[in-house]
């Protein structure tokens, strides 16, 4: 019964399938078949179907999956019988591996009107380097030959294995070594010798780098993120030979050297400068930085001025000194200043150890002078005309840039008199600003000598009240 025939063909009943079973001896055969005439007419071919012969198969796909191995993939059938499973022969350029096209491919039935398992999928042993990778379908059936499928280039990598030092820095008591390495030959984690003045040290390469795969094709889908190194090995202060190399591990290649550097181990001892050591008006400053390397945290130093100490703390920013020494931080600057008296003085600066291993060392000794903090200035002119004397001239205190008194005394007398007239010319040589300028008039008390003495009075810091002079007029 065909009722998709008497769909199609309206006015004919579904009675016109056929189905027929024959025995026929094996070997390549073409199958025909007819429409016999009924009535006016001839007998008509309705299609013919080879069946037996040499295999039908495709050769898909070969493609590494692992260092070593590579895979292979498609498909093959006997039409001589088709419901069975073949061999297929792969050759990886001489040697040949039999494996067996087992596997479901809907489609591959669906295309030639078969059932069975014709798919062929394996993964497969390959030696390093340029292979020819080749595919026959076995003919194991009746009659017919093996097909052969084509064959594929791959490169399989292999040879010695590549690396890289990525940091290679020392701190006071270590040295510090990190990096990668992979051998091509093997997924496996890999290892490093690094030897340190002469003494070799075996390292495994097994800490997670899955950032190399944006810059190595298919790194994580060959070989897996584990293939990085990291090395501390303690060492005493100053200069160190660091040598690597990256180690063979699998199949061909050697030992690959990855360089040797010199490297210095900072002491434990804290470390600074003296950078300014000046005297001033009455007073001393310092100035300059101090590390301690077993921390980047702010350290301390001792200044001591004719021997008397005095704590103070070096955690002022320095960029400079963050440039020079990274691993410390800016925080490690001073400064310091006292009130002293005239004259010179032995200042000396010690780092103070903080952390770890060392001692105090001293970072420079000073001789400086302290200038007296006392008011100066001068008489400029005293005069008496028309009845009145006058004074005038210029005070300032080297301790301030403001103003200051002066005291005029006339005969003995005394009047307060603010010095703080503009005077540009005494700004100009002497700095502190221009308002230190001035003048006094009073009327003159007789005919008889008067004697005008002008004092400079000490208001701000060190240093006492200064006679500027005296005039008679």
């Amino acid at each position: 019964m065909r009722g998709d025939v008497a769909s199609t063909y309206p006015g004919f009943s579904g009675n016109h399938g056929y189905v027929a079973d024959f025995n026929v001896p094996t070997g390549a055969k073409q199958v025909c078949a007819y429409g016999i005439n009924v009535g006016s007419g001839v007998n008509s071919q309705l299609g013919c179907v080879s069946l037996g012969g040499n295999p039908i198969a495709s050769f898909d796909a070969a493609g590494l999956t692992h260092p070593g191995k590579i895979t292979v993939a498609g498909w093959a059938f006997d039409p001589t019988d088709p419901t069975r499973s073949i061999p297929v022969h792969i050759y990886i350029g001489p040697v040949g591996t039999a494996i067996s096209a087992n596997l479901a491919r809907a489609d591959v039935n669906t295309l030639f009107g078969i059932t069975g398992n014709h798919a062929f999928n394996a993964e497969l042993d390959a030696a390093g380097g340029v292979q020819q990778v080749c595919a026959y379908a076995v003919n194991d059936t009746g009659p017919g030959s093996n097909v052969p499928l084509g064959c594929k280039t791959l490169n399989i990598p292999s040879g010695s294995p590549i690396a890289w030092i990525d940091r290679l820095s020392a701190r006071v008591g270590a040295i510090d070594v990190s990096g990668w390495v992979i051998d091509p030959d093997s997924a496996s984690s890999g290892q490093v010798h690094i030897y340190v003045d002469g003494v070799g040290y075996a390292v495994n390469a097994d800490a997670w780098r899955g950032d190399l795969g944006a810059v190595i094709p298919r790194y994580l889908e060959l070989y897996g993120p584990s293939h990085g190194f990291n090395f501390s090995v303690a060492v005493g202060a100053g200069a160190h030979s660091v040598c690597g190399y990256a180690v063979n591990i699998a199949g061909t290649g050697s030992n690959v050297p990855l360089g040797c550097r010199t490297v210095n181990a900072p002491s434990p001892e804290p470390f600074g400068s003296l950078d300014a050591a000046v005297g001033g008006y009455g007073s001393l400053s310092v100035a300059g930085w101090a590390i301690d390397p077993d921390t980047p945290n702010p350290t301390q130093v001792h200044v001591y001025v004719d021997g008397v100490g005095y704590a103070v703390n070096a955690n002022a920013w320095r960029g400079d000194i963050a440039a020079a020494f990274p691993a410390s931080g800016p925080l490690h600057g001073y400064s310091f200043s006292l009130a002293a008296s005239a004259g010179n003085h032995q200042v000396c600066v010690y780092a103070i150890n903080i952390a770890g291993a060392g001692s105090n060392q001293g970072i420079g000794c000073r001789t400086v002078t302290v200038v007296d903090g006392s008011p100066y200035g001068s008489i400029d002119w005293a005069i008496s005309i028309y009845g009145q004397i006058g004074v005038s001239g210029w005070a300032l205190d080297p301790d301030s840039n403001n103003p200051i008194p002066v005291h005029v005394y006339v005969n003995g007398v005394g009047v307060g008199v603010l010095a703080g007239d503009y005077r540009g010319d005494v700004a100009a040589v002497f700095g502190h600003g221009p308002l230190h300028g001035y003048t006094y008039i009073a009327p003159r008390a007789s005919a008889a000598p008067q004697t005008i003495c002008v004092f400079a009075i000490n208001t701000t810091g060190t240093g006492s009240n200064t006679l500027l002079g005296c005039r008679v007029v």
